[in-house]
């Protein structure tokens, strides 16, 4: 469905709407490998048959997908005896944790006689699932019964470890070993379920946990982008901008030297910088063919009208598969292409490669935009520019050189920025292209912190330049709390409170709609200059 479709809500309309399933998760995945996901309240018990390892291996899967999932808001989930501190590390205030059954059932009999006793319509009870890795005993059930049946109880559904001893009633009994394929009760084609070993789930915990730690390590290329520990101002010679200091700097150091750099009143001295390589990168617009991704997705150069109808769009997506992951084999891109709707056929595959190879054409030196198979794998020729390559480069070329040279190249670096980065694509399109987003708005984001950073420090600063860096990428990335510290340093240091305050609203503003609480440290540098 095409983001502009009237079908679709505003954005902000949707924000404010409750996902019409909230209990919906992934049960497994058929043979093509495709996600069956099941509305779990409306199963109401689901007996997990086989090993206890096994078993856990599927609950954990599921507790870690319910606890994060944006379309699971509106759920309380119970864990007992599976994905053990999950509430703290998801923490996404829907998770309890329980040592037993009977605890568990014990809040649900109180909450359920709290519904009773009070106003609430069915909209505001959220429902309930419960994943446990204990068999539920008879006693248990009855329990359960009583819960149910009752007029205000939630829509509860119930997860359970089960054997022939102790089952769970109803129809969905499932085998949880490794190996075992079978038919759900409401899908007639093998399905294996989804899992996560003790090991994956170690890993996916400690992502969670670290997601909220705000300073991270420079990805290979970035290790010169200045840390807000190293902003104040250096005699020439000495550690230079860019380059790590000691990370034991406490939160509160680095705030007091950040304060005592906004009162600065002459600029430091410019260091001495090495000189810009020779070998600088050439323009976006010097390429024939141009793919830009650094926004609204776009093929620049091939003309449109020589395509048949409907075509457009699919071999766009297929130039940039090949462009942002190339030596791509026939297999992979048949799975990355089909989306939803499953991998494309072969004669599928080769008919898109050939009309995009038509439609591409051939460089002025006679050689295809996009040369047949070489080595089992596919790739646009290096004759095809993209911005997002420009983009590295530049950056990369003005991160090693401190002068106002370098400075020049990251400003020319973020000028081939013009949005999200692969926006204005279909809803069900570029599925495969998801975990380069994050890595795209981090280099834009690290971009005009560090154009914004050279501007403050350096006697060639130009704060109207640094501050129009970061407004245009704060359009962007509107809850970076990095760019707004900086556009705060760099509205003092241009005397302009007022421009505080409009960087604080606008911060205010924006966090509230994801409803996302403001960070100690922009926090504490607000207070410091008399902002509450």
């Amino acid at each position: 469905m095409h983001p502009e479709s009237s079908a679709l809500l505003p954005e902000d309309e949707a924000a404010e709407t409750r996902a019409p399933y909230p209990g919906l998760a992934t049960i497994g995945h058929d043979a093509d490998g495709a996600q069956i996901l099941v509305e779990l309240p409306q199963t109401g018990a689901i007996g997990l048959y086989g090993p206890a390892e096994d078993t856990k291996q599927v609950l954990a899967a599921l507790a870690l997908e319910l606890a994060t999932s944006v379309s699971t808001d509106h759920l309380n989930l119970s864990c007992i005896g599976v994905a053990d501190g999950l509430a703290s590390t998801a923490k996404t205030g829907r998770i309890r944790a329980a040592d037993s059954v009977h605890q568990c059932l014990r809040e649900l009999e109180l909450l359920t006689l709290e519904y009773a006793s009070g106003e609430s319509s069915t909209e505001d009870i959220p429902p309930e699932v419960v994943l446990s890795a204990y068999p539920l005993t008879s006693e248990h059930l009855g329990r359960m019964r009583t819960i149910v049946g009752h007029a205000a109880a939630p829509p509860i559904a119930i997860i359970a470890a089960a054997t022939e001893e102790h089952p769970l009633p109803g129809t969905w009994r499932l085998d949880t070993a490794k190996e075992a394929r079978q038919k759900l009760p409401i899908l007639d084609q093998p399905v294996t379920l989804q899992r996560l070993t003790d090991d994956e789930y170690t890993k996916l915990a400690d992502l969670l946990r670290h997601a909220e730690e705000t300073r991270s390590v420079a990805a290979p290329g970035w290790e010169k982008v200045p840390t807000e520990d190293t902003l104040e101002p250096v005699p020439v010679g000495s550690n230079p901008l860019g380059q790590r200091t000691d990370t034991s700097t406490t939160q509160t150091e680095a705030l007091s030297t950040l304060v005592s750099i906004a009162k600065t009143t002459t600029p430091p001295p410019q260091p001495t910088a090495p000189a810009i390589p020779q070998d600088t990168p050439p323009r976006l617009e010097t390429y024939e063919v141009q793919l830009c991704v650094l926004g609204p997705v776009e093929l620049i150069g091939p003309d449109p009208a020589s395509l048949e109808a409907g075509k457009r769009r699919v071999l766009t997506e297929l130039a940039c598969l090949l462009r942002l992951r190339p030596e791509r084999t026939p297999d992979q891109i048949s799975r990355s292409m089909g989306g939803p709707r499953g991998p494309w056929s072969a004669k599928y595959r080769a008919d898109n490669l050939s009309k995009l190879r038509v439609w591409l054409g051939r460089a002025q030196g006679g050689k295809l935009h996009l040369p047949t198979m070489s080595g089992g794998t596919y790739s646009l020729s290096p004759t095809v520019g993209c911005d997002w390559a420009c983009f590295q480069q530049l950056a990369q070329h003005g991160l090693a050189s401190e002068d106002a040279a370098g400075t020049a190249l990251l400003e020319q670096a973020l000028t081939l920025v013009h949005g999200e980065p692969l926006s204005g694509t279909p809803l069900d399109r570029y599925a495969w292209a998801e975990p380069l987003k994050p890595t795209m708005l981090a280099a834009i984001v690290d971009t005009a912190h560090t154009i914004a950073a050279r501007h403050l420090r350096y006697d060639y600063g130009n704060l109207d330049t640094a501050r129009e860096a970061l407004l245009k990428v704060l359009e962007i990335d509107p809850v970076c709390e990095l760019l707004y510290r900086d556009l705060i340093r760099v509205e003092h240091r241009a005397g302009n409170p007022e421009g505080i305050t409009r960087a604080a609203q606008r911060l205010y503003i924006a966090l509230n709609k994801l409803d996302l609480e403001m960070t100690p440290q922009t926090e504490e540098l607000l207070r410091k200059h008399g902002v509450r």
